[in-house]
């Protein structure tokens, strides 16, 4: 009897542990589903801490709001000179060995940072080759080193900033010889998403609001959130809650992005009139560039970027189609509004659109559900780029 008693109560703690099992397992499975689906990202991706590393809060490093073009980074490259200021001013600067050197300066978002700074490194790439990949395009197409390359991109940044910072570097004592502007997703994607929502004016940088809390705030979550953005415990259960504390805190320092600012509560502009002032806004500011720069002889390229939003604009992979489609939030607008961006509307000699650049092309060139480019095609644009604009480079070199 004793026995049967003690068989029977092993019996039920198996059968316990079994049911609790696989309530463990099908929850695992099912915040495995959440994680997917609400943060784009798999707890199993080789670089899965890289992209919660964007998150890490440290009070020692952060973006700031620059008074004259918006967002800059401490961590970009400092430009000194014996002028008036020196500031942090290039995403990535590529120094050619000559003295008199040919300065290439590239404006735009992170789709234009990104043509200097891949946003992937494979093992067998180095890290100069990581950070000079348009420098590296650019000489060897020539084969010469005669290029350096001083990337002023604004990640997030769309027009006017491009044309801000092109006169504050004027201010400075920057002189370039040539430049590039790539741009057309971020001057219609956010202010048409980020801009409106906020009821932010249309020409202002975008998520101003946003960005001045964030520096103003104290980082009072910031700790116990970074905790978090450096473990992975691989426990899918442990991680959703991780990265829901992980979220939080970046929402209560970054502030909602539907707060309204006191100076915006009478803009009641409609979505038609967010995109007729977003179009406006893009071709002033290309045209500003380009008045500025004609009479200084120098060059400007205007570069009209890809995205993967536009219809029929690229036979999509699997991956790309699974994958990189899936933020309509930013992506509609693309669909609904890019072809309104029109060379007609532009000034520049030069205006190099590259929306179909990939029309005919099968692998895979996007590397998320943004915009940003993978290696490939980071490759891709920028030999573009410059085999569009060929005899321009070449008269520089003589």
């Amino acid at each position: 009897m004793q026995v049967t008693k003690k068989k029977n109560k092993f019996k039920l703690g198996l059968f316990y542990f079994i049911f609790l099992f696989f309530i463990f397992f099908a929850l695992d499975i099912a915040c495995q589903y959440i994680i997917k689906s609400t943060f784009n990202i798999s707890i199993y991706d080789e670089d899965y801490l890289d992209k919660k590393s964007v998150f890490y809060k440290d009070n020692q490093s952060k973006y700031y709001v620059h008074p004259y073009f918006g967002l800059a980074s401490i961590g970009d490259k400092k430009y000194t000179t014996s002028g008036i200021a020196s500031d942090y001013l290039f995403h990535s600067v590529t120094l050619s060995p000559k003295k008199n050197d040919i300065k290439v300066l590239l404006l735009g978002g992170s789709v234009a940072a990104f043509l200097s700074n891949n946003i992937e490194k494979s093992e067998v790439t180095q890290e100069q080759e990581f950070n000079t990949v348009f420098a590296n395009t650019l000489n060897s197409h020539f084969g010469v080193d005669h290029f350096s390359v001083y990337n002023a991109s604004i990640l997030g940044g769309k027009q006017p900033q491009q044309f801000f910072k092109l006169m504050y570097l004027e201010l400075v004592g920057f002189k370039p010889d040539i430049v590039i502007n790539v741009d057309g997703f971020n001057e219609l994607a956010l202010t048409l998403s980020d801009n409106f929502d906020a009821k932010l004016p249309a020409v202002y940088p975008r998520q101003h609001n946003r960005a001045i809390s964030r520096t103003a705030l104290d980082n009072q979550c910031g700790d116990y959130s970074n905790n978090f953005v450096k473990s992975n415990s691989k426990i899918a259960i442990i991680e959703l809650v991780g990265l829901i504390v992980i979220n939080n805190c970046h929402k209560e320092i970054t502030v909602s992005p539907t707060d309204v600012p006191y100076w915006a509560e009478n803009n009641s502009r409609s979505y038609s009139q967010y995109v007729d002032e977003s179009v406006k806004i893009w071709t002033k500011s290309s045209n500003q560039i380009f008045d500025f720069l004609k009479p200084k002889q120098i060059s400007y390229i205007h570069v009209l970027q890809p995205n993967q939003y536009q219809l029929d604009s690229k036979p999509l992979s699997e991956k790309e189609k699974i994958e990189y489609l899936s933020f309509p939030y930013y992506g509609d607008h693309i669909t609904k509004n890019y072809h309104l961006l029109s060379d007609d509307l532009i000034k520049s000699d030069n205006f190099t659109d590259l929306r179909l650049i990939f029309k005919n092309e099968k692998r895979t060139v996007y590397a998320d559900h943004c915009c940003h480019l993978n290696a490939l095609g980071n490759s891709l644009l920028a030999k573009k780029i410059i085999s569009s604009n060929e005899d321009l480079f070449k008269e520089l070199l003589h």
